[in-house]
């Protein structure tokens, strides 16, 4: 099957962020990765859990010590102090603005949130940044389809809620972003960058929607950590994926998988947000825009060392202005929280329950790649979890999974951070620092070396550095131009069933199956279509792909 770069598109399903691009392209596009259906009666509501702002300012107090203490803070700098509650008729706009600009002193301003969706014209559902950008006051409700690169299946959505999501979001994806007509769909394959660890139903859901529903020519899976190592062009390394809403830490060698070195937590970028929206707001502040704003400061000013110069860093919105000083030791404190992670524990609430088997997948317990999961499949019961490991310590735990001394040394010395969660200045430097003095003496690690910037060049020459949050996608990117890969795309035909007379005389004749006139062919083709027409699909993922299924 010849595939051409300009006819393929990538697609990687986050659970914040959807990115989809042409494979001859070198960034990806980036939209929300949600959809909204007006439900009159209803209003957008913020759900995170209530945080206990005075646990949280001792465990605030004890961090800010301790960096104070190793130098990563002046101790020039004032404690921190929780803003108080207020009550909702005393917040204004007003209450946003957190820190007044002092004088004779520098001030950057942040780009602004967007505008709020305008949705008088009251569309059935939308898409996207329509639907992220939507009011607090509008009529509709959202659904994220994904959540730590899994349906985000529960009592308010249901599996074939989730499907429907995914087939609009997939379909405006590429209509409105891509500029493909729906009817030019069948000209188009399709690269998708699946997770490391998967439930087999949905991979299979996931195909059927872009091959059947959607009709798609053909289909290429590709693990998320092999696609990033792809992105980087190296062979082999220790994926430290820090997402919106889980870390995940797993080592490849020679673009295999090793299943023992998996290791994942629930607290991510997503959490540093509401934490640094705790200290900078209020303790128990929830909504949209703060959220969102806070993510945009925490991008532009987190740090893991005081800056030198004093600068105040502003951001607005609809709803009001944050001003923050780079003094503020919040910053400095966000950023350590992935080493200090009893700070997420607490602003988060307790540690996310595990993957649990859906009831609609409970009759076949073989369809979760348990070797890849820490937990188990246990009773939707709340279970035990393990103490929350900073983000050295789970990569740590990963590489150490290796009984050989060379292979250990030879992760430790590519250490592959990709994702946008946690992607802040000197993180290389702290996370070398902090690796190379806790690795157990008999692990045999004598040196580190941690990559987070990956710069490629085009046919023409042109240099291009690749943000670490869209290094998966670049690796899929890289499919169509591979040789090796040319007989593993899965097609639209084959999983539906739609073979051509000849193609299944071929087939059956390989099972020692004889003819002796065209009407038995035709008849025979007939059954093939009615006992097989999803199985031969589900066949041929196992044939095609190039991991453990």
């Amino acid at each position: 099957m010849d595939i051409k770069p300009t006819e393929t598109i990538v697609v990687h399903l986050g659970s914040l962020y959807l990115r989809v691009g042409f494979a001859n392209q070198m960034q990806p596009y980036t939209i929300p990765n949600v959809i909204a259906y007006r439900q009159p009666g209803t209003q957008l509501q913020s759900a995170l859990p209530p945080c206990d702002a005075e646990t949280l300012f001792k465990a605030y107090s004890m961090v800010q010590n301790y960096l104070q203490s190793t130098g990563f803070l002046k101790d020039h700098i004032p404690k921190i102090v929780l803003p108080k509650k207020k009550s909702k008729s005393k917040r204004n706009a007003s209450d946003m603005q957190i820190e007044e600009e002092n004088e004779g002193e520098s001030e950057t301003a942040l780009e602004p949130l967007p505008r709020r969706t305008e949705a008088s014209h009251n569309p059935p559902y939308l898409v996207g940044d329509e639907a992220y950008n939507l009011g607090p006051g509008e009529p509709y409700i959202k659904h994220w389809p994904i959540l730590r690169g899994h349906f985000n299946i529960s009592q308010s959505q249901s599996l074939r809620t989730v499907i429907s999501d995914l087939e609009r979001i997939l379909e405006y994806t590429v209509v409105r972003i891509l500029r493909i007509p729906r009817e030019m769909f069948h000209q188009f394959s399709v690269v998708l960058i699946i997770p490391d660890a998967f439930y087999k139903e949905q991979v299979k859901a996931l195909v059927d929607i872009l091959l059947r529903t959607l009709g798609f020519r053909s289909i290429f899976l590709h693990q998320e950590s092999v696609s990033a190592i792809f992105g980087a062009g190296v062979p082999s390394a220790c994926v430290v994926d820090i997402g919106a809403s889980h870390i995940n830490v797993i080592c490849i060698d020679e673009g295999v998988i090793n299943p023992k070195t998996h290791v994942r937590q629930f607290y991510a970028g997503r959490d540093i947000d509401i934490l640094l929206m705790r200290v900078l707001i209020r303790p128990d502040a929830d909504g949209l825009d703060q959220l969102r704003i806070v993510e945009t400061l925490k991008k532009e000013a987190c740090r893991f060392f005081q800056q030198e110069n004093s600068i105040t860093y502003a951001c607005s919105s609809e709803s009001g202005l944050l001003r923050v000083n780079s003094n503020n030791p919040a910053l400095i404190v966000g950023a350590h929280s992935l080493f200090h992670t009893s700070l997420l524990e607490i602003s988060s609430g307790p540690p996310k329950i595990p993957l649990v088997l859906h009831p609609a997948f409970s009759y076949d317990t073989d369809d979760y790649l348990d070797d890849l999961v820490e937990t188990k499949l246990e009773s939707p019961t709340h279970p035990v979890v393990d103490k929350v490991l900073s983000l050295d310590q789970m990569i740590i735990r990963s590489i150490s999974a290796y009984d050989q001394a060379d292979a250990r040394k030879k992760m430790a010395n590519c250490i592959l951070l990709t994702g946008g969660g946690g992607m802040f200045p000197d993180i290389v430097d702290i996370l070398e620092d902090r690796l190379i003095n806790r690795f157990p003496e008999d692990a045999g690690v004598d040196r580190v070396e941690v990559k987070a910037s990956v710069t490629h060049s085009d046919s023409d020459g042109n240099k291009e550095h690749i943000k670490p949050d869209h290094l998966m996608w670049v690796g899929g990117t890289v499919i169509p131009n591979l040789d090796s890969a040319k007989e593993l795309w899965i097609t639209k035909s084959r999983w539906i069933g739609e073979w051509q007379p000849t193609e299944a005389k071929e087939e059956l004749m390989a099972n020692f199956v004889s003819f002796e006139n065209p009407h038995q062919l035709t008849e025979m083709c007939r059954k093939w279509r009615r006992d097989r027409p999803l199985e031969g699909g589900v066949r041929h993922i196992k044939e095609k792909c190039n991991f453990f299924w």
